[in-house]
C-alpha cells in the first residue's frame, strides 16, 4: 500500500492508473475504518458496571419516550389544523371557479370590443365611400 501511494506522489503512473490506485486505497482505508470502529451501544462490557450499564439504558429510554411525547405532540397539533386546511383548500377552489368565470366574462367583453371596432370601422369605409 505505501507503495501505490509513493507511485501517486511521485507521478510513475498514468492518471488513470493513480486514480484506480487511489480507489484501492480509499476503499481499504473504509474498510479499515469500519472494522477498527468500537461499538456504538454495547450493551454490557466488562469495563463498565451493572449499574453503568443500567443507567445507559434508563437514560436511552428518557430519551425515547421525549421524542415519542414529540412525535404525539406534532401529530395532535397536525390533527388540530387539518379541518383548517381542509376548508382553505376549499375556498381556494372556489376563488380558482371565479377566477375562471371571471376570465371567461373578460374574453367575452373583448371579443364584442372586437365586433364594435370593426363594425365602426366598417361604417367609416361606408361613409367614405358615400361621401366621395
Amino acid at each position: 500500500m505505501e507503495c501505490m501511494a509513493q507511485r501517486i506522489q511521485h507521478g510513475t503512473k498514468k492518471r488513470a492508473d493513480e486514480m484506480k490506485i487511489f480507489k484501492k486505497i480509499s476503499n481499504f482505508l473504509e474498510t479499515k475504518e469500519s472494522f477498527i470502529e468500537p461499538e456504538s451501544h454495547p450493551q454490557w462490557s466488562p469495563g463498565r458496571s451493572k449499574r453503568d450499564t443500567d443507567y445507559n439504558l434508563y437514560r436511552r429510554h428518557h430519551k425515547l419516550s421525549i421524542l415519542l411525547e414529540d412525535a404525539d405532540t406534532l401529530k395532535r397539533r397536525q390533527n388540530e389544523r387539518q379541518p383548517n386546511a381542509k376548508r382553505l383548500k376549499a375556498e381556494l377552489q372556489y376563488v380558482r371557479k371565479k377566477i375562471n368565470y371571471l376570465n371567461n366574462q373578460l374574453e367575452n367583453v373583448d371579443s364584442k370590443i372586437l365586433k364594435a371596432y370593426k363594425h365602426r370601422n366598417e361604417l367609416q369605409d361606408q361613409k367614405k365611400e358615400l361621401v366621395s
